[in-house]
């Protein structure tokens, strides 16, 4: 009887002894689950680091198109400006033509050369003052582009911005993960070590 109840024991204590190795076995293979993990987060915590990285690049390049869409809204104010000097001149150019033509008309002999001096003077006024509002018109055209250039670089330095935002929310959220890897690989390896010294006991 005591034979049989030892056999028994035996053969319990044999499948405890096989189950637990199973239980060792599958913590191990937990364990490279869990490094595999850790593995994964390392990757995605240097990627979510480049993204920052591609951010802030996006950030200086949105501000360095700001500055030069700024710098054509300076130039072309001074194109205006230019061209409303030209249109002064131009006005004041007819006025020196109106004055010849009177001129012309009172001088009597030379009247008619005068005259027609005086017209093509007159003419010369005219096209430099459509010229001249050509010219401003073309100004107040770059003034319009070089405004939705500064628009359009605002807003690419607004989306930088979201992106970058983002991308430090993923980084903190895969900390976050990997540091609760981190202790599911600690718990597991206790557990490993606890199997073990039973076994061995």
């Amino acid at each position: 009887m005591a034979a049989d109840n030892a056999d028994a024991a035996t053969v319990a204590a044999t499948a405890a002894g096989e189950t637990a190795q199973m239980a060792v076995d599958e913590a191990m293979n937990a364990a490279d689950i869990a490094q595999m993990a850790v593995d994964s987060a390392d990757a995605a915590t240097a990627a979510a680091e480049e993204a920052t990285t591609a951010a802030s690049d996006a950030t200086e390049a949105a501000i360095a198109a700001g500055l030069i869409a700024q710098t054509a809204v300076e130039s072309a104010d001074m194109a205006a400006e230019i061209a409303q000097m030209a249109a002064d001149s131009a006005a004041e150019a007819a006025d020196m033509a109106s004055q010849a033509l009177d001129a012309a008309i009172n001088a009597g002999t030379s009247a008619d050369a005068a005259t027609d001096a005086a017209l093509d003077a007159a003419a010369a006024a005219q096209e430099a003052t459509t010229a001249a509002s050509s010219a401003a018109d073309a100004a107040d055209a770059a003034t319009a582009a070089a405004l939705d250039a500064v628009e359009a670089a605002n807003g690419a330095k607004d989306a930088a911005n979201a992106a970058s935002d983002a991308v430090a929310a993923l980084a903190a959220s895969i900390a976050t993960a990997f540091a609760a890897i981190k202790a599911q690989i600690t718990a597991l390896t206790n557990i490993i070590v606890k199997i073990q010294k039973k076994l061995k006991a």
